[in-house]
């Protein structure tokens, strides 16, 4: 009886050691199992990132799905003709949140359309040029993220019985009536991957872009190329408003902060405003003019139409002057303005940003074939 307990304690041992030899390769099949998917999921991931690119520096068809459309080149001109002709019924005193401080107002017109307007008190009113112009360059490059522009004289017929007194407005002065946005926000933040560019000094480039966990769904996407867009657009027209709040070098937690100038529409689309303080303030060496470059040079993958345009325009003799002429064409106005600002000096200072634009993305192009 003494044998057959032994017999059966022993019994008992062995299976237990093969039970837990069994659980112990069952475990590491399944660690193993773990790793493979996670090692799969990644490259899946790197392989999704992979599909938004073309020829190295350039968001595909596919990504750009992503980005919102705005109005269509066509349709735009329509509505600027349009408003042209409506006439103003109701004057109201803009605020900082709506339409902005200085003498600004909101305005109704008789069709039922809501329009920002910009005033200016001196003189030379580069700041009601300065919108209209950035206007037309946006949509000469293709882009529709920049608002519709009509310059108007408030002494015309269209703003008979107003009241604009009050605004500290004279007769006879311009105005820049800009279209009113629906349903947007100020929520318009950098990118992570941005704000990582401007710490580390390195280039949003495809190596970013293939090992970005980041990019993790259509917003993040359609963000990023929105602002790789502006960066190039704030940095041509010599913005020194929009990225006031990002002092580079006195923080990186200021990175975080909200984008000036800009808005955002329910759907995601970035829409860029206020484009008064561009172009014709003449200080190469500013801060801000600094800061566009440096931002600049935060992006290595572009948009490709905006590119294709962009060397288009770099055909001409003058751009500025080419740029000029098409805005013109559509907003006589302007050249009621060719006196009061430095149109040579600021003709040249455009210029030489339009051909620093494409040297940065001709060395991007470089630097990713060398790859």
């Amino acid at each position: 009886m003494k044998n057959k307990n032994i017999f059966s304690v022993k019994l008992c041992c062995l299976l237990c050691m093969v039970l837990i030899g069994l659980l112990c390769v069952s475990f590491q099949q399944n660690d193993n199992f773990k790793k493979s998917s996670l090692n799969l999921k990644f490259q899946n991931t790197r392989s999704n990132n992979l599909t938004l690119l073309k020829d190295g520096i350039f968001w595909n068809d596919y990504a750009e799905t992503f980005v919102p459309k705005g109005m269509q080149q066509v349709d735009s001109i329509k509505f600027i003709k349009k408003i042209s002709h409506q006439r103003v019924v109701k004057v109201i005193n803009a605020n900082r949140s709506v339409c902005g401080l200085g003498g600004n107002a909101i305005v109704k017109l008789n069709d039922g359309s809501t329009m920002c307007v910009r005033h200016q008190r001196t003189v030379a009113n580069t700041k009601i040029c300065a919108e209209s112009f950035a206007f037309y360059l946006s949509r000469l490059l293709g882009m529709d993220n920049v608002p519709e522009v009509v310059i108007s004289n408030i002494s015309s017929p269209l703003w008979k019985g107003t009241d604009f007194i009050n605004l500290g407005w004279r007769e006879h002065d311009l105005v820049a009536m800009i279209r009113w946005l629906h349903h947007t926000s100020h929520k318009v933040f950098m990118p992570s991957v941005i704000r990582d560019a401007v710490i580390s000094g390195k280039p949003v480039n495809s190596d970013v872009i293939y090992n970005t966990n980041t990019l993790k769904s259509n917003t993040s996407i359609s963000e990023l190329i929105q602002w790789g867009t502006m960066i190039i657009f704030d940095n041509l027209i010599k913005h020194c408003d929009r990225l006031k709040k990002y002092r580079i070098g006195v923080g990186n937690r200021l990175l975080n902060r909200v984008a000036h100038n800009t808005l955002m529409s329910s759907n995601g689309k970035i829409w860029l405003i206020d484009n008064e303080s561009a172009f014709f303030h003449n200080d190469p060496q500013s801060y801000y003019t600094s800061l566009n470059r440096k931002m600049l040079r935060t992006l290595c993958i572009f948009e490709k139409f905006l590119v294709t345009n962009l060397i288009k325009l770099s055909k001409h003799p003058s751009a500025f002057h080419h740029v000029w002429k098409y805005a013109i064409t559509f907003e006589p106005s302007l050249v009621t303005f060719e006196k009061n600002i430095n149109f040579n000096l600021s003709a040249i200072s455009f210029n030489n940003r339009l051909d620093e634009t494409i040297e940065w993305i001709n060395r991007c192009k470089l630097s990713s074939t060398l790859k």
